[in-house]
C-alpha cells in the first residue's frame, strides 16, 4: 500500500463568496511531487492533528504566507510581514502531533520557516529589510533567468542525494535566523543564509527552495531552468515517500 501524505493548505477567500467559512487552496506541484514519487497525496483542513498523525505516515508543510513573529517573541519589523496566525497555529499543532508520533515531517519554502519556529528557533522577517548586503532571494528566481547556486553539508542526506552542489530556484523573504535545537544547517546560499536543515535524530528535514517546481518530468521551462537547468528534485520527493513507507531515519 502507498504511505499516505498530508499536504497542509493554506487559507483564502471564497472567489465565488459561496456562503461562510474558510477557502482551502493549495498549488497541484505538492500532490503531483507526491504522487509521482509514489505516495498517496492527501491535503488536510481543520482536522484534530492528533488523529491526522495517525492516519497519514507523514506530513509536508508547503510554502505560503509568513509566520506571526510573536511566535518567536519578535516585534513586526516590516510592512511586508504578512501572516495567518489561524494558519499558524494550526501548523505548529500538526508538527507537534506528528513528531510526537514519530512520523516524517518534510517542509519546503514556508515550510522550512515553520519547523524552525515550532521547534525553538526563530526567523529572519524580511532578509532586504535586515540584511542590507544581501542579494535577493526573492519572487524573480523561481524562473530560468535567476536561479542560484547552494551549497550541501557533507554527510548530510541532502549532499547524499545530490552533492556537494545544487542549482534552485529561490522566492523568499523571510529564512532561518537562529537555528532551533536539535537540528543542523545542511545547505546554504552564497551569501550565507542557511537553505536546508535536518534533525540531528528524528525524520524532520526542510529546505528554503521549491522543490516541486524543479521535477525532470515537468515540460515548463519556468520550472526547470535553462542554462544550466536546476538539479531536479524527484530523488527528494522519492526519499522522503520511502521513509514514510519505512518508518526509519
Amino acid at each position: 500500500m502507498k504511505p499516505v501524505i498530508l499536504l497542509t493548505p493554506k487559507f483564502a477567500d471564497d472567489p465565488d463568496d459561496f456562503g461562510a467559512g474558510p477557502f482551502y487552496r493549495l498549488k497541484g506541484n505538492y500532490p503531483q511531487a507526491i504522487a509521482l514519487a509514489g505516495g498517496t497525496p492527501v491535503i488536510g483542513a481543520d482536522g484534530d492533528p492528533e488523529d491526522y498523525a495517525r492516519l497519514a505516515d507523514g506530513i509536508l508543510f508547503t510554502g505560503g504566507a509568513d509566520l506571526d513573529p510573536d511566535l518567536y517573541k519578535q516585534p513586526v519589523v516590516a510592512h511586508n510581514v504578512v501572516f495567518d496566525r489561524k494558519l499558524d497555529d494550526m501548523e505548529l499543532a500538526l508538527y507537534h502531533a506528528f513528531v510526537r508520533a514519530g512520523k516524517p515531517v518534510f517542509g519546503i519554502c514556508r515550510g522550512i520557516q515553520t519547523i524552525n519556529v515550532a521547534a525553538g528557533g526563530t526567523l529572519w522577517q524580511d532578509l532586504p529589510t535586515q540584511i542590507k548586503t544581501l542579494s535577493d532571494h526573492r519572487k524573480d528566481r523561481l524562473i530560468a533567468s535567476k536561479p542560484h547556486w547552494i551549497q550541501t553539508k557533507q554527510g548530510s542526506m541532502i549532499n547524499r542525494l545530490f552533492g556537494d552542489f545544487i542549482f534552485t530556484n529561490s522566492y523568499h523573504h523571510q529564512a532561518v535566523r537562529d537555528l532551533a535545537p536539535g537540528f543542523r544547517q545542511t545547505a546554504w546560499s552564497d551569501d550565507g543564509i542557511i537553505e536546508a536543515i535536518e534533525h540531528e535524530s528524528l525524520p524532520v528535514f526542510a529546505v528554503q527552495w521549491h522543490p516541486e517546481r524543479m521535477l525532470a518530468v515537468e515540460s515548463d521551462a519556468d520550472q526547470r531552468g535553462d542554462d544550466p537547468p536546476l538539479t531536479d528534485m524527484m530523488p527528494l520527493f522519492v526519499h522522503f515517500v520511502r521513509l514514510c513507507q519505512s518508518g526509519q531515519i
